[in-house]
């Protein structure tokens, strides 16, 4: 009994934090907003092969779950990467993020989200396109601003329409 009590008033206590967090529309709205225009800065960035504007909204211990790869841990990792790609002739045609669902705890923010991808890959004739949903955790910063603090994604392409893109 006393287990299920305690449980039940740390139950209560956390809803009530998250409830009191999100309970003012304006902030959600306003949250909302700013993802929308970083999201917006991200496609544009990422098409300028624009690097360090993208990884400036990633905190320095991001973790990345991207489909067909390992975990990545870090900014410093992640940059890495994107830079081979980009020497390798890797480039972004298109690309946009948009936010489905998003809610706040404490200063946390978890996005829901939908994608689409145009890149050019070497030894390809035209690019290939890609589309999927991703599901972000920002974290508010000290002077307010939001960056990435996980970041899973993956395809809602089958492999047969993959493979027959990149044939």
């Amino acid at each position: 009994m006393r287990y299920f009590l305690s449980t039940a008033v740390f139950i209560i206590l956390m809803s009530a934090l998250c409830i009191s967090t999100a309970s003012g529309l304006d902030d959600v709205e306003k949250v909302k907003e700013a993802i929308a225009q970083i999201n917006e800065t991200f496609g544009r960035a990422s098409i300028a092969g624009d690097w360090d504007t993208v990884f400036s909204y990633y905190l320095d211990d991001v973790v990345l779950l991207p489909h067909f790869y390992e975990t990545v841990n870090g900014k410093e990792a992640w940059t890495k990467l994107q830079k081979e790609a980009s020497d390798k002739g890797r480039k972004v045609e298109s690309a946009s993020f948009t936010t489905v669902d998003l809610w706040m705890c404490g200063d946390l923010v978890y996005e829901v989200g939908k994608y689409g991808m145009s890149t050019t890959l070497p030894g390809l004739s035209h690019p290939y396109a890609d589309h999927g949903k991703y599901f972000s955790i920002w974290q508010k910063q000290e002077d307010g601003s939001l960056k990435v603090k996980m970041l899973i994604w993956n395809t809602d392409l089958d492999f047969r329409a993959i493979s027959n893109q990149l044939k």
